[in-house]
């Protein structure tokens, strides 16, 4: 079995979204799963080091430059060992669409709604010339996939709504954890009196940072909150800096290290505008706030997990109510780690990753 990647760029989200991911699906096969990563030529020779690193098992191989060239890939994949005759799992439309050319055994891994983000983010494309082929690349996706995995229930209502998918060949796996990084245990939590309040990521358009330094700024000012950034620098953030002297600071950590950060908080941040691209997502982010005991402050309608929230009382739905926030106790972290342990893992969902690769490998063997 081989598990595709096109245009990913080696980091955090691909360690635990990718190499995790095929680490958890190697548990139920014979044989390793074959990775192939195609990668830009930017920096390519540390990027294939950091890939093959991670997962020995893997060939890594230089994209046709220029992403407006992306299909013309297909050459490259065709002369890869196996990529003619073993079920291919493609991440992305990209992958799949050039899998699909040249192997009829390709599942999509579907990470979000590819044609909402293209038009409601055009900002995001560097190159415009490619929305058009990559929407029609998310249709063949959808459409013509043997099976499709989703982060999300939504994403299959999108993928209904959009395109026409009338089909029950799907299952929904949402971003996970590896097990190691979420064991409830004894926080190292500053005593403070006041809420500690953390966003991790990045400040680009699709993660509504307007929205969230508005209601940041109401709980630095109303209550005297402490605000930490994990994120790169950015003149957004710089701006807070000075405004809040001594209540705001950003930091830039290692991957491995943003669980011991993210644990000394209250709360982490995950607003979002409403828009398709937000309604249909599983971000990472959400698992690892719990795991590290945190409560979320989440906008409605972000993806399966705002009526999680609401449900399993796991944070606070910010709609619009600037309200204040307490404080969170050491037990009250205990259960969210608990609750991220028991569910938002790879472990908790190995059930999952055992019915993808029954269903996989009996379609092969149906097919061949």
């Amino acid at each position: 079995m081989i598990y595709l990647t096109v245009n990913d760029t080696p980091s955090g989200v691909y360690k635990s979204q990718v190499i995790d991911v095929i680490t958890e699906l190697n548990q139920h096969l014979d044989q390793p799963i074959k990775l192939v990563a195609l990668i830009s030529l930017r920096n390519f020779s540390a990027n294939k080091k950091k890939i093959l690193d991670w997962y020995p098992n893997a060939v890594v191989k230089r994209m046709v430059p220029k992403l407006k060239n992306w299909k013309k890939n297909k050459a490259i994949l065709s002369l890869i060992k196996g990529m003619r005759k073993d079920p291919v799992i493609a991440r992305g439309v990209m992958a799949f669409s050039l899998a699909n050319q040249i192997n009829p055994q390709v599942v999509y891994d579907g990470r979000g709604g590819v044609k909402a983000e293209l038009l409601e983010f055009p900002d995001m494309i560097p190159d415009k010339s490619v929305v058009e082929s990559l929407i029609a690349a998310e249709k063949e996706a959808v459409l013509n996939s043997t099976f499709r995995i989703a982060v999300s229930n939504k994403l299959i209502e999108y993928w209904q709504d959009e395109f026409g998918y009338k089909g029950s060949d799907h299952l929904v796996i949402p971003c996970t954890l590896t097990t190691s990084k979420t064991k409830a245990e004894q926080f190292d939590k500053e005593d403070h009196d006041v809420p500690y309040i953390v966003y991790a990521g990045s400040t680009a358009g699709w993660q509504s940072f307007e929205k969230v330094k508005r209601y940041l700024e109401f709980w630095i000012e109303k209550q005297n909150a402490k605000v930490l950034f994990l994120s790169n620098e950015s003149n957004e953030i710089a701006e807070l800096i000075d405004k809040y002297p001594g209540q705001v600071e950003r930091k830039w950590v290692p991957h491995e290290e943003v669980h011991k950060h993210l644990s000394w908080a209250d709360y982490g941040i995950l607003l979002r505008d409403e828009n398709t691209t937000n309604y249909v997502a599983s971000p990472v982010k959400f698992a690892e706030y719990l795991a590290a005991g945190l409560k979320v402050l989440i906008s409605p309608n972000l993806g399966d997990y705002s009526a999680l929230v609401e449900k399993e009382n796991l944070g606070v739905i910010i709609d619009d109510n600037f309200i204040e926030l307490p404080t969170v106790s050491e037990d009250e972290k205990f259960r969210l780690s608990k609750y991220a342990e028991e569910n938002l893992t790879k472990q908790a969902n190995q059930k999952h990753f055992q019915e993808l690769v029954k269903t996989i490998l009996s379609s092969t063997s149906i097919n061949s």
